[in-house]
């Protein structure tokens, strides 16, 4: 997403810093605020007031900059042009919440939707005090309303958070409390929640903390029933794509991603290296099934969602063979080999695993970092370099 821009700008006047152009006219938000509002709006052109940590994160030669709300989570990371060089005034304020003036430079676009990214343009340390924030409503905001989906078309039988820590601002314990306007749509027992039948409803979520209480309501479509079914055989069904998409929620941003066969003994996320970084979460390159000591994430589809304790690889580039093929290339499974892609940027691509079944055929599997590294497009040929 592009963002406003000026053209053929003159610089009339220079108060070389001397007058503020901090005042009481700049519209006041939160990180959230900003991150839920739609790319459709905009807001490229206004800056805002608000209350954020200020994280550095130093990456393999370069720093990340990233601007959260007070969970410490939800927010965005600051667009820089320099490898975050040109943002190093950021680094008095890291681990640090404080006043910040900023606005949404632009929104990275990607197939799975879009995000802000934002420019601070000052920042003041003005002693954040934490006594001043509503934790209940803090608790509800942050933790209670984001686990629900506005429609769902089936039964999640979900789950719900019981209370919720925030370690940022130094509370724990925090008990949250759930009703249905209608228990025939929507039943919430304890913290359980059904979907029984279709209709809209309410959903109140309350914590209490300190004597002081916070609810609010989302609302909530359900819509059940019997959907058209395709029928296909279950070896059809694991070795081709599934044609469903659920969303990988992480700390930083989210993304759509197909569900895929084959069926394996437990869920596994590969993502490209460049799609971990923009959701914050910090993925090792692995061989598929290989997940023990691998990050987690959360997973939202049309039922509801599941949070995954480990899972989140960056798939190392494999190459498929049968056994009859393996043998004609005078390869064996498990082999490393390099690739010599031929392409308008012709690349030897180092570390390749060959993975050998009789249920393979004949493929080489990279990301899109790598395919685009490599200038890949449409069918490409490559030689194994022994």
């Amino acid at each position: 997403m592009g963002c406003n821009q000026l053209e053929n700008a003159v610089l009339v006047s220079n108060d070389k810093g001397n007058n503020t152009w901090i005042n009481d006219s700049i519209p006041t938000a939160t990180v959230k605020e900003l991150m839920d509002t739609s790319v459709t709006e905009d807001i490229t052109t206004q800056v805002y007031k608000v209350n954020a940590l200020v994280k550095k994160a130093p990456g393999n030669g370069f720093v990340n900059y990233y601007i959260d709300d007070i969970d410490g989570i939800t927010g965005s990371y600051v667009y820089t042009q320099c490898n975050g060089g040109d943002f190093s005034w950021l680094d008095e304020f890291d681990g640090k919440i404080c006043t910040v003036y900023l606005t949404a430079l632009n929104a990275k676009s990607s197939a799975s939707g879009c995000v802000w990214r934002f420019l601070p343009v000052a920042v003041v340390d003005e002693g954040f005090d934490v006594s001043s924030v509503n934790f209940a409503e803090n608790a509800v905001k942050f933790y209670g309303i984001p686990q629900f989906l506005t429609k769902y078309t089936g039964n999640p039988a979900m789950a719900l958070m019981a209370s919720c820590d925030n370690d940022l601002l130094g509370y724990a314990g925090i008990a949250l409390s759930y009703t249905s306007s209608d228990p025939s749509v929507i039943s919430v027992d304890g913290n359980v929640m059904n979907c029984l039948s279709s209709g809209t409803v309410k959903i109140t979520v309350t914590a209490t903390y300190n004597g002081e209480t916070y609810s609010e309501d989302v609302t909530i479509e359900v819509k059940m029933g019997q959907a058209d079914v395709e029928y296909s055989t279950v070896d059809e069904v694991i070795k081709t794509a599934v044609g469903e998409k659920v969303t990988v929620k992480g700390p930083k941003g989210s993304l759509k991603a197909s569900i895929l066969g084959p069926e394996r003994p437990a869920t596994q996320v590969e993502l490209s290296l460049t799609d971990a970084r923009a959701i914050g979460v910090s993925a090792p390159i692995r061989e598929s099934g290989d997940i023990a000591g691998t990050p987690g994430i959360k997973l939202v589809g049309p039922c509801g969602e599941v949070v995954l304790d480990k899972g989140v690889i960056v798939a190392k580039r494999h190459i498929h063979f049968t056994p009859a093929e393996a043998e004609a290339a005078g390869v064996s499974d498990k082999e490393i080999v390099k690739v010599k892609v031929v392409s308008d940027r012709t690349t030897i691509f180092d570390d390749v695993v060959i993975r050998v079944s009789p249920s393979f055929a004949d493929a080489m599997h990279i990301d899109t970092d790598e395919a685009n590294a490599a200038g890949c497009s449409g069918e490409v040929y490559a030689e194994i370099i022994k």
